[in-house]
């Protein structure tokens, strides 16, 4: 899955802290490009690749890429513990 989002320091971040992500490639290329890449565990080729957002138009699609359709689905054996560190972490869910 690919996600625009305006800082890849940012939204790291917060997958980090919300969910327990793990960063599994990060380059920047000599031209200043970055790639980051992260997975809900080390070693899961699995994950989400980074975009940055470039334009102007890019940037209106941050958090809104799939229309208001779900981005992705995670599974957990605990949704009350999930639910609780997702609003600790001011997610905000939406139906």
């Amino acid at each position: 899955m690919v996600l625009l989002v305006k800082d890849y320091d940012e939204a790291f971040s917060f997958y980090e802290t919300a969910l327990g992500f793990k960063k599994i490639f990060e380059t920047t290329t000599p031209n200043g490009q970055r790639f980051l890449h992260i997975a809900p565990q080390t070693g899961d080729a699995t994950g989400i690749w980074f975009l940055q957002a470039q334009t102007p138009a890019d940037l209106q699609l941050v958090g809104k890429q799939t229309g208001g359709h779900p981005t992705f689905v995670l599974y957990t054996d605990s949704f009350e513990e999930l639910h609780q560190q997702l609003i600790s972490h001011q997610v905000r869910i939406t139906k």
